[in-house]
């Protein structure tokens, strides 16, 4: 869920309030059958108040796998972060915004669908919720992610892919109903100096 990267973000890099800054993430993640997604996401935040900054992030995305190499832009995620508390060791940050759809989720490879993990975006409208709380060096997050319009339109089914044999032990995703989601996270933070060092579940 976005809103979980927005939030921590916000938290963990104001010490006096909301500021504006550029940060580059990337990471390398695997899906369905042995899919890899590669990610470089840029995101800007912009402090509006002491108390309230801006979020935008923009992800590029390159997937491999063995039906076919997709590239482009995913999905944005854009909203606005909250500093409810703030104190010599503890923070509270809450967070609304959305994640807007710049694809329908239907890559094709040699005009066949390709399935859900070699998608750049999922296409769906959503609204995006969350609250972050530190303590220390400990943080817990919680995100919901709100399904407002469902403009996924893929259309992968294994009879597209008849004559491949590794296309048949994918999930089918014709005519796809995305859910809601909610998200968990907790961190331990190992800060020295200017490096910090997350880990977590």
């Amino acid at each position: 869920i976005g809103s979980t990267h927005s939030i921590s973000a916000d938290s963990s890099s104001n010490e006096e309030g909301a500021k504006s800054f550029i940060s580059l993430t990337t990471s390398l993640g695997m899906g369905e059958e042995g899919v890899s997604i590669f990610q470089i996401i840029p995101e800007l935040n912009i402090g509006i108040t002491k108390k309230i900054s801006w979020q935008a992030r923009i992800p590029f995305m390159n997937i491999n796998g063995n039906l076919g190499d997709v590239s482009g832009i995913g999905d944005v995620v854009t909203g606005l972060s909250f500093i409810i508390n703030k104190k010599a060791t503890t923070s509270t940050v809450i967070y609304g915004g959305v994640k807007i759809p710049l694809s329908d989720a239907n890559e094709k490879e040699k005009n066949r669908s390709l399935p859900m993990p070699y998608q750049v975006g999922i296409g769906t409208l959503d609204f995006i919720g969350g609250i972050s709380h530190s303590y220390h060096h400990w943080q817990a997050t919680l995100g919901y992610q709100h399904v407002l319009d469902n403009g996924n339109k893929n259309e992968f089914t294994r009879k597209l892919w008849a004559n491949n044999k590794d296309a048949q032990t994918y999930f089918e995703s014709n005519g796809l109903i995305r859910g809601n989601d909610a998200s968990f996270k907790l961190e331990y933070n190992f800060k020295k100096s200017k490096v910090n060092i997350a880990a977590g579940v």
